[in-house]
């Protein structure tokens, strides 16, 4: 059960995720990694956080980051380039303010800036999507929880969602609480990418279920 989403920041490759771009126009690209080796070092810091809210994944308790998901600078491989610029890929846990990313953008590059005499960066927010709470009023978990046991005699595991869902328009575009119910997958985002059917099954089942206690009030 997915109880929440991750503020999200994608490869600059996918449209529908949150996406930084760190552009320096620089004598020399090593400006740039010097940049993203301040990166990775600052984001340690976010990363020691951890959530508050419950899930059964560790990998699911604190902020990640890619770090170079797209590189480039210049045009031609016998030039120096005049610029560099990197996707940073930032997915923080949903207590996190966006704010604390910015600044932490703002250090590395400002740090850089300062190693290298000549170099001056900038940050584009090329897309973004606002962390969500599925049932900030507690009312709808509990309920689909009992579901999901009566359903399939099994304790589900609830989840934080490093990825994209609709719940993020649905809770936070029109204020009504949603929750994920998926099943187990693989092969995300290739050419192989499959569901399982069974899992499809016991999920329908599920949902007769909620809306059975549903009715009953």
């Amino acid at each position: 059960l997915t109880i929440a989403c991750f503020h999200t920041v994608g490869d600059a490759l996918v449209v529908d995720q949150n996406i930084v771009k760190l552009e320096l126009p620089v004598v020399h690209y090593l400006a740039g990694m010097d940049c993203a080796r301040r990166l990775k070092s600052l984001f340690g810091k976010l990363r020691a956080e951890r959530t508050a809210y419950p899930t059964q994944e560790a990998r699911q308790t604190y902020t990640t980051i890619n770090i170079g998901g797209v590189a480039e600078g210049g045009s031609k491989v016998n030039t120096v380039p005049d610029h560099f610029s990197f996707t940073v890929d930032v997915r923080t846990i949903p207590e996190m303010a966006k704010e604390k990313v910015l600044d932490t953008l703002s250090e590395a590059i400002s740090g850089a800036e300062k190693a290298n005499p000549g170099v001056k960066g900038s940050v584009e927010i090329i897309q973004e999507a606002e962390a969500v709470l599925g049932d900030e009023g507690g009312r709808w978990l509990p309920l689909l929880d009992r579901a999901y046991r009566l359903a399939t005699g099994r304790k589900p595991k609830h989840c934080l969602a490093p990825f994209y869902t609709d719940m993020r328009h649905i809770v936070g575009g029109a204020g009504v609480p949603a929750l994920g119910l998926g099943c187990e997958v693989g092969g995300v985002h290739g050419d192989d990418e499959w569901v399982s059917i069974s899992g499809l099954v016991d999920i329908a089942k599920v949902v007769a279920v909620a809306a059975e206690l549903m009715a009953e009030g």
